[in-house]
């Protein structure tokens, strides 16, 4: 699954908790968090990082960067 398809399965409140727990670790605006998760933008390895370990945590231990953010 992408990280869209990732993103959509959740709650409106689990996804509200994945912006801000993103937002929180990272520093980054809750509007750039968004978009990452949409799939609308790629963001930097750096970010990669922190949204496969939010992601971990909160969904699904074996999330990989590659199924996330697949090369285009």
């Amino acid at each position: 699954m992408t990280i869209k398809e990732y993103y959509y399965s959740c709650s409106a409140q689990e996804r509200s908790a994945i912006i801000a727990d993103i937002t929180a670790k990272g520093g980054c605006t809750p509007a750039s968090a968004y978009l990452w998760l949409r799939g609308e933008r790629t963001p930097l390895l750096l970010y990669q990082k922190l949204i496969v370990d939010v992601l971990r945590k909160r969904i699904n231990p074996a999330i990989t960067i590659e199924e996330l953010f697949p090369a285009k």
